[in-house]
């Protein structure tokens, strides 16, 4: 229980972190290796200290896939109006 507390964001992801990981690899955007605790490092961080693209409309498909949404970009004004 104490990795995943330690993770942050992973142990909020769920069950849904399985699906956009496997979606992510299928879409070849992560490697193999890629994780549920890495999904949730990845959408924590600036999009620019990522490991994967969250920029990539491909991160957002699986996103909505697993009926999860993310502000990759926020500060740019690229969400918003």
């Amino acid at each position: 229980m104490s990795e995943e507390s330690n993770a942050g964001g992973a142990a909020a992801l769920g069950p849904e972190g399985d699906v956009v990981v496997d979606c992510l690899v299928e879409a070849e955007l992560a490697p193999e290796s890629y994780t549920v605790e890495q999904l949730g490092t990845d959408m924590m961080s600036p999009p620019e200290e990522a490991s994967i693209d969250v920029e990539d409309p491909a991160f957002a498909d699986c996103l909505a896939e697993a009926g999860m949404e993310h502000d990759s970009g926020g500060e740019n004004g690229s969400v918003g109006g």
